[in-house]
């Protein structure tokens, strides 16, 4: 009978151990792409927040960009130029310019997409009109106000355009692409804006950008960069180190 009643005891012990092992069972939630240990709590994960799309201005604004903001322009702009195929062999890299920046501004509150007259370009620091690449987006996205982004728009061409011919695929666009990697092009500066409406396109758009490149690029008949193996002709002004296929 004493072999029963501890049989019994056994069991009783054993299955209640179980059952509160299961309870205490570790409860791991994915969130933001990572994990985070909540315990043995029932908690639902936090979710994020969507993203609601300004409405159209009543009247033009500017956006502000960050030095962040900025540097995106920048670091898209000397990736697309490292990255040119054929190879380069006297690319430089692009700075920003706070007077450049100045002629983006002013064009982007005329909320014209329409490229502006040499005259409105003209800046003391160059001999020639800066050179101009225009955008237009809308506020339903969030990438049309991105640097990265925008660049990438027009270094996307390069797949129409052929260096050695220095033609485009009939029906393509080119020339924001060779304004982007044109070696001689150092400074560069850029605006958006956003608009009630913008002449000279379609009325769903309602952001503006634009970068302005000195010196200017896209000289008629002229080859955007010299071939050949990677910083084996930097300009002379150029220091001898050689990054990501650029002349510092």
């Amino acid at each position: 009978m004493w072999r029963y009643l501890s049989l019994i005891c056994f069991l009783y012990i054993f299955v209640n151990k179980s059952r509160s092992g299961s309870i205490s069972r570790r409860i791991v939630y994915r969130r933001y792409g990572g994990t985070v240990n909540k315990g043995s709590a029932q908690r639902q994960p936090q979710r994020n927040v969507p993203w609601s799309p300004p409405k159209k201005p009543k009247k033009f604004k500017m956006v502000k960009l960050t030095n962040a903001m900025e540097q995106d322009f920048v670091d898209a702009h000397n990736a697309a130029r490292a990255s040119v195929s054929p190879t380069a062999a006297d690319m430089v890299p692009l700075e920003w310019d706070k007077k450049v920046a100045k002629i983006s501004k002013k064009f982007v509150k005329k909320c014209s997409f329409k490229h502006s007259a040499g005259d409105d370009r003209k800046i003391k620091q160059f001999d020639y009109p800066l050179g101009e690449n225009l955008f237009v987006g809308m506020s339903v996205s969030k990438d049309h106000t991105n640097g990265t982004y925008i660049t990438g728009r027009w270094d996307g061409e390069r797949k129409d355009y052929n260096y050695y011919s220095l033609t485009c695929t009939p029906g393509k666009m080119c020339g924001h692409y060779t304004q982007v990697v044109w070696a001689g092009s150092r400074k560069l500066g850029c605006a958006i804006g956003r608009c009630p409406s913008i002449s000279g396109t379609s009325s769903m758009f309602d952001i503006i950008a634009a970068c302005h490149y000195g010196p200017p690029g896209n000289w008629r008949g002229e080859k955007p960069y010299k071939l050949g193996e990677s910083c084996s002709a930097c300009p002379a002004d150029a220091s001898n180190t050689c990054k990501n296929h650029l002349c510092y």
